[in-house]
């Protein structure tokens, strides 16, 4: 791909995110924002099928959630959210303690990984197979508390990620824009998942 191609989708991607994090802005704290699903549909379709577009995005994405969930272990972040400021619990480490929710996500890290890497090794996205994986990914390291219902945050990490995918299309770091493309792809399905909409809401299948 060019650099010109390139870099008219990492802008196209920016403004996707915009548009889908702007109307947020103005919920109040118990609006539920999954009442704006409908009107985001469109812009996370557009979001989606362009993020596939770039360069190997499915081996990037394959590759950014085994990191984060290798990074998840370590820190330990694993039911508690991505950040070490959350003070929230995921259900199953509030339920079972931090140590057996680091041990369940242990079990199921090298069968995560063998899926990830099938669901992205086809030429075409398999959309439900990759939405599945995504709601995997989040349930293996007990995050649906800051992600499934958490979609402002969602939203702004997904600008973020966008500008970060732009800096690198921009300085024309080929490693960085393989990293920043599988986080924004991951950003963008997590974003969706956290309105309950999926492949096929966002007519990304025929079923």
């Amino acid at each position: 791909m060019d650099e010109e191609a390139l870099d008219t989708l990492a802008w196209r991607l920016v403004n996707c995110s915009a548009k889908v994090c702007k109307p947020l802005l103005w919920l109040h704290d118990s609006d539920s924002p999954q009442r704006l699903a409908t009107d985001l549909r469109e812009p996370l379709r557009e979001a989606l099928t362009t993020v596939v577009g770039l360069p190997d995005a499915l081996s990037a994405l394959s590759q950014k959630m085994c990191s984060i969930y290798n990074v998840a272990m370590s820190k330990p972040l694993v039911g508690v959210g991505a950040s070490p400021f959350a003070k929230r619990l995921g259900e199953r480490t509030a339920r079972e303690g931090l140590m057996a929710a680091l041990d369940f996500a242990k079990k199921h890290r090298e069968a995560f990984e063998s899926r990830a890497k099938r669901a992205c090794s086809a030429g075409d996205p398999d959309w439900d197979e990759l939405f599945a994986l995504t709601e995997e990914f989040i349930d293996r390291l007990d995050w649906g508390a800051f992600v499934l219902d958490n979609a402002r945050g969602q939203a702004a990490c997904l600008v973020l990620e966008c500008i970060e995918l732009l800096e690198a299309v921009s300085n024309k770091d080929s490693d960085n824009i393989r990293e920043e493309t599988g986080d924004v792809f991951y950003n963008l399905m997590a974003f969706s998942l956290s309105l309950r909409l999926r492949a096929r809401h966002l007519l990304l299948t025929s079923e």
